[in-house]
């Protein structure tokens, strides 16, 4: 232990340089990073379950939506 906390204590320098780089290089990719929240990303374009789906919700349910504010 006392022989890591040594290498540790004599290449400071060396190691914060070391990651510093390390996280500008992987801090590059970080602006493409997306996340994608839907859940048809898991059905393939003609599921016949996201059809179904599809028709119960038109049959069944809007996306509108009513407020009132009964102030």
């Amino acid at each position: 232990m006392k022989g890591y906390i040594n290498f540790l204590d004599k290449n400071k320098k060396y190691i914060f340089i070391f990651i510093t780089l390390i996280v500008l290089f992987f801090s590059y990719w970080i602006k493409d990073i997306a996340f994608e929240g839907s859940y048809r990303i898991w059905f393939s374009p003609n599921s016949k379950i996201m059809k179904n789906y599809d028709d119960f919700r038109d049959k069944f349910s809007t996306d509108d939506t009513f407020f009132c504010n009964c102030i």
